[in-house]
């Protein structure tokens, strides 16, 4: 065969050439396990080690010979480093179980360490790779097994057998892996993060996942560089059944990261009401007094909840102020969950979201530290419709006040684009704000809306 031939000349068989690759990574990509059997045989070692890097455009070009044919350059790969991509971290990165079996089989180190401190197992769970993106094989989306769903001609009726195959590619190599008694799951990469920090929470698989992770030996009590726990990625990613099989294990919801954030913050920020009362009602949750915490900035749950661009249902804020959690409380910059809401509600305000948090006595009263009140922050959304006036009136708000710059709301719905026809006529005529009043520069609301 030309592979035995090029053996017998003497042609080099562990280099790596432009595309980080060397020809037992090449086997993998390609599925030649004959091939690689035979690379194996000849003392290449089959953790050969890659680190990527950019190949300067001159060096490309230099390796073109007349005839246009790419005459790749090659360096010797790794052996002397400890750190590096083996050929079953690209196996493990494009979903390919027929591959990561062999190489197991043939003594390949389940794990070895990436650059990032990766193992096969991380890239596996993760399916990206850390560090700076090259334009090679390791980052060419068409070798992923996901790619199955952008070149198969299917009817949107076959979606979920594609998606069933994808799933089974990933699982396998999932599965032959774990099932390697050399496997550690306690192996934690750059960023201390282990293989459980490494589940794609949200998706259908993961609470499956969590439970053959943790019967294998992974540990979920422990926390990253940033002491996130599984459970704090479980929560943001409103993966409900994640959070109960964690919480049956004994997962803290009271234990913070290094910005004081716990279970329920993380629970809050994904706006999940489910997710956030089974936090709430642990025994832990309630012996800790969990809907009181607060981060390190002295925002509550109802600060987080509110601030994100997540569903957010009446119920679940509701549920939040009847649990206990403050709804007119000031974080560290001075702001109340309400004006937080309006202040991230740039299209769309809730007004029945509003009215539950207006009738919390302070919060009508509202001014921050531009002198700027409920009305102000409303004028800055696209959403200051009469409705919204007219809430912000009936309890209280005052529409008319000045800001520390002497602007009304008017000037402030003026100068951000939001004002219209039927809201302008409100505020002159119902709140009677004077359409020519100057604010402190000078400048009428008529003068920055021609602007």
């Amino acid at each position: 065969s030309l592979v035995r031939l090029l053996l017998e000349c003497g042609a080099p068989l562990n280099t790596v050439d432009v595309d980080n690759m060397t020809p037992l990574h090449y086997c993998v990509k390609f599925g030649h396990k004959t091939v690689a059997r035979q690379l194996i045989n000849a003392k290449v070692p089959i953790d050969s080690r890659v680190i990527r890097q950019a190949w300067t455009s001159e060096v490309i070009r230099s390796t073109i010979n007349q005839e246009g044919f790419a005459l790749q350059p090659m360096l010797p790969a790794s052996r002397s480093v400890a750190n590096g991509l083996t050929p079953l971290h690209f196996a493990a990165l494009t979903g390919n179980p027929t591959m990561t079996e062999f190489l197991l089989e043939h003594g390949a180190d389940p794990n070895a360490l990436s650059n990032s401190g990766e193992t096969p197992l991380h890239i596996s769970l993760r399916t990206t790779l850390y560090g700076t993106k090259y334009e090679d094989s390791w980052t060419d989306s068409s070798l992923r097994a996901e790619y199955l769903l952008d070149v198969a001609d299917f009817d949107e009726d076959d979606v979920d057998a594609v998606l069933a195959e994808i799933s089974l590619l990933r699982e396998g190599v999932l599965d032959a892996l774990l099932s390697d008694p050399r496997t550690s799951l306690t192996v934690m990469d750059y960023k201390g993060e282990s293989p459980l920090h490494c589940v794609q929470y949200g998706k259908l698989e993961s609470a499956t996942l969590v439970q053959k992770l943790v019967s294998r030996g992974a540990d979920p009590f422990c926390g990253n560089s940033s002491q996130q726990s599984p459970l704090h990625f479980a929560c943001k990613a409103s993966d409900y059944d994640s959070v109960k099989i964690l919480l049956s294990l004994g997962a803290k919801v009271a234990l913070t990261n290094v910005y004081g954030l716990n279970a329920l913050h993380y629970a809050a920020q994904s706006g999940n009401h489910e997710t956030i009362i089974v936090i709430l009602e642990t025994q832990e949750g309630r012996a800790a007094n969990l809907a009181a915490s607060k981060d390190k900035r002295g925002q509550n749950a109802l600060h987080h909840m509110l601030s994100t661009t997540s569903r957010k249902r009446v119920k679940t804020v509701q549920s939040l102020l009847h649990q206990g959690v403050d709804g007119s409380e000031l974080d560290n910059s001075g702001t109340s969950p309400l004006a937080r809401f309006i202040k991230s509600s740039v299209l769309r305000i809730d007004i029945e979201i509003c009215r539950s948090l207006l009738g919390i006595k302070g919060n009508a009263s509202f001014v921050d530290d531009d002198g700027q009140n409920l009305g102000h922050l409303c004028a800055r959304t696209f959403d200051l419709g009469v409705h919204v006036l007219k809430v912000l009136k009936e309890h209280g708000v005052d529409l008319a006040k000045k800001d520390c710059d002497g602007r009304t709301v008017l000037h402030r719905a003026a100068i951000c684009g939001s004002l219209a026809e039927q809201s302008l006529e409100f505020l002159v005529n119902v709140i009677g704000i004077q359409a020519g009043e100057e604010d402190a520069s000078g400048q009428t609301a008529l003068q920055y809306a021609t602007e």
